[in-house]
């Protein structure tokens, strides 16, 4: 009987044992498995984050070079120093023939009067000049109609009474040439158009003086001629 309840006590006791060993296993399997769950979570959660680290680094890249292209072609863009420096002088160059244009346009506008007034005095001169050579030929055609008559006076056989009947204007035996204009004596065509009709006119008269004084030699009055 001893022995049954000694038997039945060793083996109770051996169940506690082991339902001890094997609670103390299953807690450290229980503290294991939750560990393992845990480094598991933390393994996926690591691997996320190293994803998501490397989707930041890639992205973070392609902006990189995307900046670096864009500044490259900004600066390539934008004008250098000396070119720079060459635009802002072709501008003050262009500002200061703006300003020339402007001045000579003012000068331009001053000076029409001016030019004006010379186109006037220019047109008065040549007036003028005109004027003298209409003169020249009008007292040529003169002179040549005294010549005429010199000619008939001298065919005729008796002079004394030509000279009685017609007899000589004064006024023909004298040089009628006017004045040169003043602003017309730097002018070389009226001065030598002048001095070759004084001539012309002298000779003429020199002729008439001439021929009366044979055909008269009693006439006193050529002797101041």
């Amino acid at each position: 009987m001893n022995v049954v309840v000694h038997d039945n006590v060793m083996s109770e006791c051996l169940n506690v044992d082991a339902c001890a060993h094997c609670v103390t296993i299953e807690s450290e399997l229980k503290k294991d498995f939750i560990k393992k769950e845990c480094y598991e979570m933390l393994l996926q959660q690591y691997h996320n984050l190293e994803k998501h680290c490397i989707s930041l680094e890639v992205n973070n890249q392609l902006k990189k070079e995307i900046f670096q292209k864009n500044t490259l072609s900004s600066s390539e863009s934008d004008p250098t120093f000396a070119e720079f420096f060459e635009i802002n002088e072709l501008k003050a160059q262009a500002q200061a023939k703006d300003t020339v244009i402007l001045q000579l346009k003012e000068k331009l506008r001053s000076l029409k009067g001016d030019v004006t007034e010379r186109s006037v005095k220019r047109e008065v001169e040549e007036i003028e000049t005109l004027n003298i050579k209409l003169d020249h030929k009008e007292k040529v055609l003169v002179i040549t109609a005294l010549k005429e008559q010199l000619h008939k006076l001298k065919g005729k056989a008796i002079l004394t009474e030509a000279v009685s009947l017609n007899p000589i204007d004064p006024k023909l035996l004298k040089v009628d040439v006017a004045p040169l204009v003043p602003k017309l004596r730097k002018n070389r065509t009226a001065h030598t158009d002048y001095i070759r009709h004084t001539l012309d006119e002298a000779a003429t008269l020199r002729e008439i003086v001439k021929s009366e004084r044979l055909q008269s030699p009693l006439n006193t009055s050529l002797d101041y001629t």
